[in-house]
């Protein structure tokens, strides 16, 4: 009996993430199912992770780019739309707050977080002090609303067979995930790991869910008979090779491979904080949480002052390592790391755009600290301890030290033999995202590449609708985002 699949594509603007859905749709089409795609139609009050502003521009190109893309497809299947027709909810007048943010539920499900996480991936303004923040965040919750009412419907009269999806993070994606899970429909929900070309299926959960991944973690380890460790070993030289690149074209700064500090000082115990941008992992909700202290600064500031008081620095140096992708933001959450320097002229902050290398860093290090970063896994591939203040698959695995207090945390880094906590962890964690998935055929190209391509060919917009789509993102990133902080101050916030 051919199987009825439902194909989710609310946008054919990000790669790879579109040629993996068409070619999950080539496949079941292939097979002879009822293959339906659920397209986009935009419209103007639509607002989502690709046009947090709702701009006109923005959704001609995105429809043009879609209209493209399916194109491609060889074979029967049908199309559908998600609804235009959008409500003017009760909503639309409160005033909303990271509390409110993650409390926020509608219909049972966290489309506070989904709107946040549309937002955030934008503007980095972590802590919603954007002048058009609100207006933001309460039409993003409004689209999502909406879609969950539509979903909800569709999903009780129509029944799919299989539903396929990508990521379900933003606010645009999740309602469908979150409701095929409260209708007990099979959902496929895709990621894709780019640094080691994998694409996943975390099913009906999120790729940020922590007990979910840690299992399937755990499940790979237990069940793969021929474990290729060496692909570990291969990955981290690689990515070390390509850092410098990959931080050329995302962030436009460079690194040197072997560049140390200045004043780096091997004899001593060389402690390294990894200052990661914190408006990434707040969008997984209360389980992202701070342990132990209110956020990194606060946290950095202890450290400092704890060596300060019982070493001197005189056998520890501690160094801060901001990490590239914070270049350019100054939302308060991001100055105030700046402004650690000037209340600890003593304290080694390495700025964002430092051509030192994170890598060589870690490497010559004796102790590793972060919020949460992938360097604080990698440290137990070069046997250095790592510490981290916030849980994340890799604190489940048993793979790095999470302090539950000050005088814990403070025993961990005055302890001259500290050990990693457990290098299997970090064994298991980066075989399953090296091995653990698979490859589609139909789909070609590399991260650290010129993107990618379905059937050798690339998806892209005309110069005509480039022109359209680009002129918009000018529009909402070099002014509208600007004007958001620059006016933020004369917010009356409540």
């Amino acid at each position: 009996m051919n199987k009825k699949i439902l194909v989710y594509i609310p946008t054919a603007l990000n790669s790879p993430e579109t040629e993996i859905l068409l070619s999950v749709a080539q496949d079941n089409i292939n097979k002879k199912n009822h293959v339906e795609l659920l397209l986009c139609n935009g419209g103007k009050k639509f607002f989502c992770s690709k046009n947090i502003y709702s701009l006109k521009s923005i959704c001609v190109a995105c429809k043009k780019q879609t209209a493209e893309a399916i194109k491609v497809l060889k074979g029967k299947y049908i199309r559908s739309y998600i609804p235009t027709n959008y409500k003017i909810r009760k909503n639309s007048k409160k005033i909303f707050n990271i509390k409110k943010i993650v409390n926020y539920k509608y219909k049972g499900c966290d489309n506070g977080l989904s709107a946040y996480s549309s937002y955030v991936d934008v503007t980095r303004d972590r802590d919603l002090d954007g002048y058009f923040s609100n207006y933001c965040i309460k039409n993003l919750i409004n689209t999502s609303n909406d879609l969950t009412d539509y979903f909800l419907q569709v999903l009780k009269r129509k029944k799919y067979t299989e539903i396929f999806m990508f990521n379900g993070r933003m606010n645009n994606y999740r309602p469908l995930l979150r409701v095929a899970n409260k209708l007990g429909r099979k959902i496929n929900n895709l990621e894709f790991n780019g640094n080691r070309n994998q694409v996943f299926n975390f099913e009906n959960s999120l790729p940020i869910d922590q007990k979910y991944i840690a299992k399937r973690i755990n499940d790979f380890w237990k069940n793969q008979k021929n474990k290729k460790l060496y692909l570990i070993n291969l990955f981290v030289n690689k990515w070390i090779r390509h850092q410098a690149l990959f931080h050329r074209k995302k962030f436009k700064i460079s690194q040197n491979s072997n560049e140390l500090p200045k004043y780096w000082d091997n004899k001593k115990r060389n402690i390294v904080y990894y200052a990661s941008s914190p408006d990434e992992t707040l969008t997984g909700g209360k389980t992202y949480f701070f342990k132990v202290f209110k956020d990194q600064v606060e946290s950095i500031e202890f450290i400092y002052n704890s060596i300060k008081k019982i070493d001197k620095f005189s056998d520890i140096s501690f160094w801060v390592r901001m990490h590239p992708r914070m270049k350019g933001h100054f939302w308060p959450h991001l100055k105030r790391i700046y402004e650690l320097k000037k209340k600890y002229p003593g304290l080694n902050l390495i700025y964002p755009e430092s051509s030192c290398s994170s890598y060589e860093m870690l490497k010559k290090s004796s102790l590793v600290i972060s919020p949460i970063s992938s360097l604080s896994i990698e440290a137990l591939h070069f046997k250095k301890p790592s510490i981290n203040f916030q849980k994340h698959p890799f604190v489940l695995l048993g793979g790095s030290y999470l302090p539950k207090n000050k005088k814990e945390l403070l025993k961990l880094i005055f302890n001259k033999n500290l050990k990693p906590r457990s290098i299997l962890a970090q064994k298991k964690f980066h075989l399953f995202y090296l091995d653990g998935g698979k490859k589609f055929h139909r789909v070609t190209g590399d991260f650290n590449d010129l993107g990618y391509k379905y059937n050798n060919k690339k998806i892209e917009l005309n110069f005509f609708y480039k022109v359209i789509y680009y002129y918009g993102k000018i529009i909402e990133k070099k002014i509208l985002n600007n004007l958001s902080y620059y006016l933020y101050k004369f917010i009356d916030k409540k």
